[in-house]
């Protein structure tokens, strides 16, 4: 059965039992290497070394994997995983638990070796657990291995050899496209019902960090072959699909893994389920992520009360019982607040106030007759207040301290917990005028516990944007246009305040090296502690609102473009929602119109209303999940916030918002007989027949978010938003019921269909067991206009 799975195409020419290497040209030795050569200490990277600093960040973090034992030393070299199983399986014992030692061992050792073409031993990668008498297969040691296999075939470029050894270098590369694919493929079939885990009684979390771990351990041979045979379309392919295609059993899994191990070190459940996957697009980046340490928390309980749906610790429930917090815990000093009289004037006028402290007093001044620097924080660090109550000296003094330097002539800055009163019209008025104090202030300085803990200039700005992606003040709503309307952002590290986007080169338009790897002597660019990567490599788009500010001026920005912004952000009062973005929304928008909308449910009227505004809104919207819906005729395919929309919600377009629903051109196709859905369901499962395909799909109807069924609901027709179903991918699309509603196709007279639920399909091979006995037949897709209702 294991034979099956791991059966590759044509293998290399050479001999592959490793017994000589006569067929291997001179000139093709050094590229590929001697396949009759056992590696050894020697051929392992420094661990510490610039090289692996590069590596983490750039191909992955594996992690240690159990060893169970597996057979491998002993045995000729093989260069399939298929030879290599059959040359184990006979002397191997038939019990469960012996297959997933030997299915570790194929999809590890084997996979390593037929991809370098080299015996690697038992020793060179085993080591001992963090329990007694435990012993791994190493993650570190995989990838040191990696590291210095693929700088040994970077010096030894093929481009200078004879047309024979460059192809014999491309056939390499497709070998190895050949060996990832069929090692992908295994670790999703390991996620479903037959896995061999399963048949050896491994619990769920066992499995699950088990497939991370061996998952962990193929990425980084994906990245460096796709640096290694960047020409050859094969490999370009299978490092796509793993960067692109997150529907992947394996990929949910890996996700699923990395998320608990990081609650387990004491990461808040809330960050790690709003930030960590929501921003992380390939496993690369998520391992390293995973490999961080959290920031030591001043709340002495930690996060162990948040949730994955909130972060206590981030959400202040009861105003009336918050007090800031001084620099020092046993710090007793005064409260100072600036002149209330004269702060209320400027407001009433119509004008922005700003504040100057010398250390012992205050001047309150209009920001518009001098510079001035607007502090950007979240309350959850201590800091709110109001112009009437003030704050603690020693965080006056403290803030005070940051500005100067950033303003020595002036100092002055502006804060909400002292230019924003407590009396509800200047407050309002205050809030109105925020836009303009952020746009206008010379500069914006982000304070923030983590951030100023944990990110110094002396790091890995790849550490430093990955903290940054985290921390909470990217996690509030209000800060999203604060940052984004800043001419110049600043945030306060252990250091001081430091300018990221001057800092990381981003400000600067870089050209980039024609080569980026390690050795290329055309690249100025070296490795360093702080640059463990190139300038123009850092991963800005976990931080989307900075990768937002260095590709395009924040004045342009689009609906969808807001939608990626506010993913996963959080209020801790739903109608403020609109309010905090409102000067984000596009230009037509009437915003005062909105927010008078009051009564029962206000803020999904509210949503409703904006929608009909806008009138062009995403078409993926219906098909995005885990998104609450409106529970409105007409609107039920809508998400009731938009701090859920992810960013799939864009990526095909627009469709037009009517009183009726939302009008779109999709792809549709029958399902025949019906799904019936009761209310009581969350979700369901079964399997799929499509016509136009081998094999079978596993259908996943997701309703837990849309409007609670009265009864039951039948599911006629699956709406996609692509024309072409692949047998080895998954994709969304939206359940419908088409019921008697009419229509014929046109724009003028659309299909009209009852919304359902969100829904995801993926392809089940054959061997797998049957979910269902009778299977519904999933037609042909057509083009058509749809009113989704």
């Amino acid at each position: 059965m294991l034979g099956k799975l791991f059966k590759l195409g044509s293998r290399p020419s050479q001999n592959p039992s490793g017994d000589n290497d006569s067929g291997l040209s001179n000139t093709l030795r050094p590229i590929l290497g001697s396949i009759s050569h056992v590696l050894g200490e020697g051929d392992l990277a420094a661990e510490d070394g610039l090289a692996m600093q590069h590596a983490r960040s750039q191909f992955g973090t594996p992690v240690d994997i159990p060893w169970l034992q597996g057979r491998h030393d002993g045995y000729p070299l093989c260069l399939t995983m298929s030879e290599y199983w059959k040359a184990r399986r006979a002397d191997a014992h038939q019990m469960p638990r012996d297959d997933v030692a030997l299915w570790t061992s194929a999809i590890t050792f084997g996979l390593l070796e037929a991809a370098t073409r080299m015996h690697i031993p038992e020793t060179l990668l085993l080591a001992r657990g963090r329990q007694d008498g435990e012993i791994v297969l190493s993650g570190s040691r995989v990838l040191q291995l990696l590291v210095r296999w693929y700088l040994r075939l970077r010096r030894s470029s093929p481009t200078a050899y004879s047309s024979d050894v460059k192809d014999a270098h491309l056939q390499h590369g497709r070998d190895i496209a050949q060996l990832l694919e069929r090692a992908l493929r295994s670790l999703d079939d390991e996620c479903g019902p037959d896995s061999f885990l399963k048949r050896a009684d491994f619990g769920h979390d066992e499995r699950r960090d088990f497939i991370c771990a061996v998952a962990l351990t193929v990425v980084p041979l994906c990245a460096i072959a796709e640096k290694l045979w960047s020409a050859v379309p094969e490999v370009k392919s299978v490092a796509a699909r793993l960067r692109e295609d997150r529907t992947r059993p394996f990929f949910a899994v890996v996700v699923s893994a990395c998320k608990a191990r990081m609650q387990r070190e004491g990461w808040c459940p809330y960050a790690v389920a709003s930030r960590f996957s929501g921003i992380l697009m390939d496993l690369t980046l998520m391992s390293y992520f995973a490999s961080l340490k959290p920031s030591p928390d001043r709340n002495p309980g930690g996060h162990t009360e948040c949730t994955h749906g909130a972060c206590v610790w981030y959400t202040i429930t009861d105003a009336t019982t918050y007090l800031p917090r001084h620099v020092d815990p046993s710090c007793k000093c005064d409260y100072v607040k600036p002149p209330i009289h004269e702060v209320e004037r400027l407001l009433s006028e119509g004008l922005v106030p700003a504040v100057i402290f010398d250390g012992r007093d205050f001047r309150v001044m209009r920001a518009a007759d001098n510079s001035y620097v607007s502090i950007s924080h979240v309350w959850a660090d201590g800091m709110g207040s109001t112009t009437e109550d003030g704050l603690p000296k020693c965080i006056v003094t403290r803030i005070a301290g940051l500005v100067r330097p950033l303003l020595p002539v002036s100092g002055a800055f502006w804060m909400d917990s002292l230019c924003v009163p407590r009396r509800r019209d200047l407050r309002k008025r205050a809030i109105k005028l925020m836009a303009e104090t952020y746009r206008n202030a010379a500069k914006v300085l982000v304070i923030d516990e983590g951030i100023r803990r944990e990110c110094s200039v002396g790091a890995s700005w790849v550490d430093n944007l990955l903290r940054i992606a985290i921390s909470g003040w990217m996690r509030r709503v209000w800060t999203l246009q604060e940052g984004l309307l800043a001419r110049e952002l600043w945030f306060e590290f252990v250091e001081g305040a430091v300018d990221v986007e001057e800092q990381t080169g981003a400000k600067r338009k870089l050209e980039a090296p024609s080569r980026s790897d390690l050795l290329s002597p055309q690249n100025p660019w070296t490795p360093s502690v702080q640059f463990p990567v190139p300038p123009h490599g850092l991963p800005f788009y976990v931080v989307p609102l900075l990768y937002l500010r260095v590709n395009k001026a924040t004045r342009d920005i689009a609906f969808h473009e807001v939608l990626d912004q506010l993913y996963a952000r959080t209020t801790s009062k739903i109608e403020d929602e609109l309010l905090a973005v409102a000067t984000l929304l596009p230009p037509h928008i009437h915003v005062d119109a909105l927010l008078v909308i009051a009564g029962p449910d206000f803020a999904q009227w509210r949503m409703r209303a904006l929608f009909l505004q806008l009138r062009e809104v995403p078409k993926g919207f219906p098909m995005s999940p885990s998104m609450p819906r409106l529970p409105m005729e007409g609107f039920r395919w809508a998400p009731r916030t938009l701090l859920r929309a992810t960013r799939m919600s864009s990526r095909y377009g627009t469709g037009t918002c009517t009183e009726k629903g939302l009008l779109a051109e999709y792809f549709v196709a029958r399902l025949e007989p019906p799904l019936n859905v009761r209310a009581e369901q969350n979700s369901f499962e079964t399997e799929i027949d499509p016509r136009s395909l081998p094999g079978l799909f596993r259908l996943t109807v997701n309703v837990e978010h849309c409007v609670a069924l009265e009864s039951t609901a039948s599911i006629d027709t699956l709406v996609f938003l692509e024309e072409d179903l692949i047998s080895d991918m998954s994709v969304r699309c939206a359940a419908a019921c088409a019921g008697t509603g009419g229509g014929h196709d046109g724009k003028e007279d659309p299909r009209r269909l009852g919304y359902v639920g969100t829904c995801l399909l993926r392809y089940a091979p054959r061997r797998v067991k049957r979910i269902s006995v009778d299977v519904p037949v999933l037609g042909e897709l057509n083009k058509s206009w749809v009113l989704l209702q």
